[in-house]
Protein backbone atom coordinates (compact mmCIF):
# COMPACT_ATOMS: atom_id res chain seq x y z
CA UNK A 1 0.00 0.00 0.00
CA UNK A 2 2.83 2.67 0.83
CA UNK A 3 4.77 1.61 -2.20
CA UNK A 4 1.54 2.17 -4.44
CA UNK A 5 1.07 5.77 -2.69
CA UNK A 6 4.89 6.19 -3.32
CA UNK A 7 4.41 5.50 -6.59
CA UNK A 8 1.80 7.38 -7.05
CA UNK A 9 3.09 10.55 -5.87
CA UNK A 10 6.37 10.14 -8.13
CA UNK A 11 4.22 9.93 -10.78
CA UNK A 12 2.47 13.19 -10.21
CA UNK A 13 5.52 14.68 -9.09
CA UNK A 14 6.97 14.06 -12.56
CA UNK A 15 4.09 14.79 -14.67
CA UNK A 16 4.09 18.12 -13.19
CA UNK A 17 8.27 18.60 -13.51
CA UNK A 18 7.69 17.65 -17.39
CA UNK A 19 4.60 20.17 -17.80
CA UNK A 20 6.64 22.88 -16.26
CA UNK A 21 9.34 21.98 -18.14
CA UNK A 22 7.96 21.76 -21.66
CA UNK A 23 4.94 24.08 -21.28
CA UNK A 24 6.72 27.18 -19.40
CA UNK A 25 4.90 27.49 -16.32
CA UNK A 26 7.34 27.85 -13.99
CA UNK A 27 9.77 30.57 -14.01
CA UNK A 28 12.61 28.57 -13.11
CA UNK A 29 12.78 26.71 -16.26
CA UNK A 30 12.10 29.96 -18.51
CA UNK A 31 15.11 31.51 -20.08
CA UNK A 32 15.35 34.53 -21.44
CA UNK A 33 13.99 34.22 -25.11
CA UNK A 34 12.96 38.23 -25.87
CA UNK A 35 14.68 41.43 -25.70
CA UNK A 36 12.84 45.17 -27.06
CA UNK A 37 14.42 47.56 -28.93
CA UNK A 38 12.87 50.64 -30.38
CA UNK A 39 13.71 51.76 -33.85
CA UNK A 40 12.10 56.00 -34.17
CA UNK A 41 8.53 54.70 -34.46
CA UNK A 42 8.56 50.97 -34.29
CA UNK A 43 8.86 48.49 -31.80
CA UNK A 44 11.22 45.83 -32.52
CA UNK A 45 11.11 42.13 -30.48
CA UNK A 46 13.87 39.85 -30.75
CA UNK A 47 12.99 36.27 -30.46
CA UNK A 48 16.55 35.18 -29.41
CA UNK A 49 15.61 31.25 -30.02
CA UNK A 50 14.27 31.87 -33.54
CA UNK A 51 16.56 34.14 -34.56
CA UNK A 52 13.89 36.89 -35.65
CA UNK A 53 13.01 40.41 -35.15
CA UNK A 54 9.04 41.13 -34.62
CA UNK A 55 7.74 44.45 -35.39
CA UNK A 56 5.02 47.12 -34.79
CA UNK A 57 5.52 50.55 -36.73
CA UNK A 58 3.43 52.99 -33.77
CA UNK A 59 1.16 56.20 -35.21
CA UNK A 60 2.89 59.31 -36.01
CA UNK A 61 2.97 61.07 -32.55
CA UNK A 62 2.10 58.04 -30.35
CA UNK A 63 5.00 58.05 -27.82
CA UNK A 64 6.53 55.21 -25.61
CA UNK A 65 5.99 56.00 -21.77
CA UNK A 66 6.95 52.65 -20.04
CA UNK A 67 8.79 49.17 -21.36
CA UNK A 68 8.80 45.82 -19.09
CA UNK A 69 10.74 43.04 -20.30
CA UNK A 70 10.21 39.03 -18.77
CA UNK A 71 11.62 36.20 -20.19
CA UNK A 72 9.31 35.13 -22.19
CA UNK A 73 6.51 38.55 -22.74
CA UNK A 74 6.87 42.09 -23.19
CA UNK A 75 4.86 44.93 -22.26
CA UNK A 76 4.85 48.72 -24.12
CA UNK A 77 2.70 51.12 -22.62
CA UNK A 78 2.30 54.49 -25.16
CA UNK A 79 0.31 57.34 -25.17
CA UNK A 80 -2.66 55.99 -27.02
CA UNK A 81 -2.24 52.01 -26.61
CA UNK A 82 -0.56 48.95 -24.33
CA UNK A 83 1.07 46.25 -26.16
CA UNK A 84 1.68 42.50 -25.05
CA UNK A 85 3.76 40.59 -26.76
CA UNK A 86 4.34 37.03 -26.18
CA UNK A 87 6.37 34.39 -27.73
CA UNK A 88 3.83 31.94 -27.94
CA UNK A 89 0.83 34.54 -29.09
CA UNK A 90 3.23 35.59 -32.07
CA UNK A 91 2.89 39.08 -32.22
CA UNK A 92 2.44 42.51 -30.94
CA UNK A 93 -1.32 42.23 -29.67
CA UNK A 94 -2.47 46.13 -29.01
CA UNK A 95 -5.31 47.86 -27.28
CA UNK A 96 -6.21 51.02 -27.18
CA UNK A 97 -6.47 53.61 -23.97
CA UNK A 98 -9.71 55.08 -23.22
CA UNK A 99 -9.68 59.33 -23.52
CA UNK A 100 -8.13 60.63 -20.25
CA UNK A 101 -6.95 57.04 -19.05
CA UNK A 102 -3.15 56.94 -17.52
CA UNK A 103 -1.25 53.82 -16.41
CA UNK A 104 -0.70 53.32 -13.23
CA UNK A 105 1.29 49.89 -13.36
CA UNK A 106 2.91 47.99 -16.05
CA UNK A 107 4.09 44.23 -14.58
CA UNK A 108 5.08 41.20 -17.00
CA UNK A 109 5.57 37.49 -15.60
CA UNK A 110 6.12 34.35 -17.75
CA UNK A 111 3.19 34.32 -20.35
CA UNK A 112 1.14 37.17 -18.46
CA UNK A 113 0.77 41.40 -18.41
CA UNK A 114 -1.10 42.90 -16.14
CA UNK A 115 -2.18 46.79 -16.29
CA UNK A 116 -3.45 48.93 -14.16
CA UNK A 117 -5.12 52.58 -15.01
CA UNK A 118 -6.91 55.16 -13.82
CA UNK A 119 -10.17 53.51 -15.57
CA UNK A 120 -9.21 49.84 -15.96
CA UNK A 121 -7.54 46.92 -15.02
CA UNK A 122 -6.06 44.78 -18.05
CA UNK A 123 -4.69 41.86 -17.96
CA UNK A 124 -2.78 39.99 -21.37
CA UNK A 125 -2.70 36.00 -21.73
CA UNK A 126 0.60 35.25 -23.49
CA UNK A 127 -0.29 31.52 -24.63
CA UNK A 128 -3.79 33.15 -26.13
CA UNK A 129 -2.53 36.34 -27.35
CA UNK A 130 -5.95 37.61 -25.54
CA UNK A 131 -6.45 40.85 -23.58
CA UNK A 132 -8.93 40.98 -20.97
CA UNK A 133 -10.10 43.92 -19.50
CA UNK A 134 -12.45 44.52 -16.56
CA UNK A 135 -13.49 48.08 -15.84
CA UNK A 136 -12.95 49.64 -12.21
CA UNK A 137 -15.84 50.42 -9.57
CA UNK A 138 -16.78 54.26 -9.63
CA UNK A 139 -17.22 54.60 -5.61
Amino acid sequence: MKQGLWLCGLLVWSSLSWATDHLGHGNAYLQKRVFFSQDKQTLIAVDSRRSRNIEFRLRVREQVIAVREGQVSIAVATDQRLFGFSVRAGGWKPVRLELREQLIRLQVSDFSIFAETTQRILTFNGLTGKWFVRRKSTR
